[in-house]
């Protein structure tokens, strides 16, 4: 249940996560308490069909990898499918979870503990981007649907992408439209778990950011020992308080960040061989290949980038302090004792997100995740072109 104090809605997190809350309610995503008991209840009915209508597409495309003898286009295809069918349904999982354990409203309180928000304040234009970049791919990616299931239903030949076939014209019809409906529901729920765990990441990389430039402030008013140590203390208490909240937020999205990227690795490598597959066929077939691609890609980006930042923000905080030669020439032993406790405290490598515990997402990763994606394009290129 959710009990958390109606003014938080208006803290920089929330204020920018409420502007597309009137989206939620005309895709029937929201599950607020502030709606009426019967719209509620509708947006649980249609989410409970996609999902639905999700698992059981996903089932269908497994029986027919493990069960048909496919060529390599169809199977590109089908992992594809595959893939996208098993993001969204944990999409909305972790949408309709997060909205109904009111978690990102209870970080929003925990990250505005630390400094008020001060970070988040002052960068409210770098939030509002973010925004931007949500509307701009959620509207490219529905018209990309449209025009997919256009083509489809206009019988225009597309080698790269595969249709069942329809007993009838209507049939046809009914079920393109009720696909149609299921993905884009579907990638909009998606999209804002992205833009959710985008948004709340970069909270934290903004307050994180303001924490390390009062590190390399201190001393910068006075070099009174006593008053350098109070300045001390208080870093050690903000970065507990900074150290608290990024936890909590790992505890919501180390999950869903280790499913998401687990599967947004080898599609985005599959899509891309998809792609190259595309030469010999109709040039249609490659500009709708370039979407998936472009989508993938920005999928990825979205999981490791902002959470690398974190990991480096944080990991670097130490860096700011020790350079700070204000605080080591005072030559007073009480300061270094405190000093020597906040190095100790900003030593925590393993402060921001992970990937389930198993690894944290840093840049190491990211150069780790691309080698590996490399490799694995480059093996399945050499064996295509030795048939068994």
């Amino acid at each position: 249940m959710c009990h958390i104090d109606p003014d938080i809605d208006s803290l920089p997190l929330n204020a920018e996560l409420n502007k597309v809350r009137r989206l939620l309610r005309l895709c029937f995503c929201s599950f607020s308490k502030t709606l009426s008991p019967k719209r509620r209840l509708l947006n649980k009915a249609v989410f409970c069909l996609v999902c639905i209508y999700q698992i059981f597409n996903t089932l269908e495309i497994v029986y027919a990898l493990s069960t048909l003898t496919l060529e390599a286009t169809n199977m590109s295809n089908l992992l594809v499918r595959l893939a996208f069918s098993f993001q969204v349904t944990v999409s909305l999982y972790f949408v309709f979870d997060w909205q109904r354990k009111c978690k990102f409203r209870s970080f929003a309180a925990a990250i505005h503990q630390v400094q008020n928000s001060a970070g988040c304040i002052e960068n409210r234009a770098s939030l509002g981007r973010l925004l931007i970049v949500f509307r701009v791919f959620i509207t490219l990616t529905i018209i990309f649907f449209a025009v997919l299931h256009l083509t489809f239903l206009l019988d225009v030949k597309l080698d790269a992408f595969s249709l069942r076939k329809f007993s009838s014209d209507i049939t046809k019809v009914l079920f393109l439209g009720w696909n149609f409906f299921c993905v884009v529901y579907s990638s909009f729920a998606s999209s804002i778990g992205i833009f959710m765990y985008s948004l709340f990441t970069y909270g934290a990389v903004l307050e994180a950011r303001l924490f390390n430039n009062k590190l390399t402030a201190l001393g910068k008013v006075t070099m009174s020992p006593t008053n350098l140590m109070n300045e001390l203390v208080e870093r050690i208490n903000e970065h507990g308080r900074l150290g608290k909240a990024v936890r909590e937020l790992d505890g919501m999205c180390e999950v869903f960040a280790f499913l998401m990227l687990g599967s947004t690795i080898p599609v985005s490598a599959i899509t891309l061989l998809q792609l190259l597959g595309t030469r010999n066929m109709p040039l249609i077939n490659f500009f709708m290949s370039v979407p998936l691609v472009a989508m993938n890609c920005m999928l990825l980006i979205s999981l490791t980038a902002i959470p690398a930042m974190l990991h480096n923000v944080l990991d670097r905080s130490k860096h700011h302090l020790y350079g700070n030669l204000r605080v080591w020439q005072t030559f007073d032993k009480d300061v270094y004792v405190v000093a020597n406790s906040l190095a100790t405290h900003l030593n925590q490598p393993d402060l921001g997100i992970s990937v389930w515990g198993f690894a944290m997402v840093s840049k190491p990763l990211i150069l780790t995740t691309i080698s590996v994606m490399v490799t694995c394009i480059a093996f399945l290129l050499e064996l295509r072109k030795r048939p068994l």
